[in-house]
């Protein structure tokens, strides 16, 4: 059980012969329960604090999940972006393909087989 600052200026002892002087002991537990106060009401407002700061934790932690469920949307939402870009531009392609002319196809072809021969004669 704790002693409060008042019960240690209250305390009493009995007088004695040769004893300690009255006045100098209630002075010096006066000092000691102005300093029990003091500590007393420290030790309350670090528990405040330390309730505001696990406030505080427990508040960035939310945060933290919230931004880590957004990112991890965003991630998903991009991968399935850049699959659908994929696919249009494969489509593109064919659309392309099919649109040339088959004059066109035929110079494609040519330019290609030029490359290729190219190629070949440099190795």
């Amino acid at each position: 059980m704790a002693t409060t600052p008042d019960e240690i200026r209250s305390t009493s002892f009995p007088t004695v012969k040769k004893g300690l002087d009255p006045e100098a002991v209630a002075t010096y537990l006066g000092s000691l329960a102005d300093e029990v106060g003091s500590l007393a009401e420290q030790a309350q407002k670090a528990e405040g604090e330390l309730d505001a700061a696990r406030a505080e934790i427990d508040a960035a932690r939310a945060e933290a999940q919230t931004a880590r469920s957004q990112a991890e949307a965003a991630n998903q939402a991009a991968q399935q972006a850049a699959a659908q870009a994929a696919d249009l531009a494969a489509q593109a392609q064919a659309v392309e393909a099919n649109a040339m002319s088959p004059n066109t196809k035929i110079e494609v072809v040519g330019s290609h087989v030029d490359e290729v021969l190219e190629a070949a004669q440099r190795s």
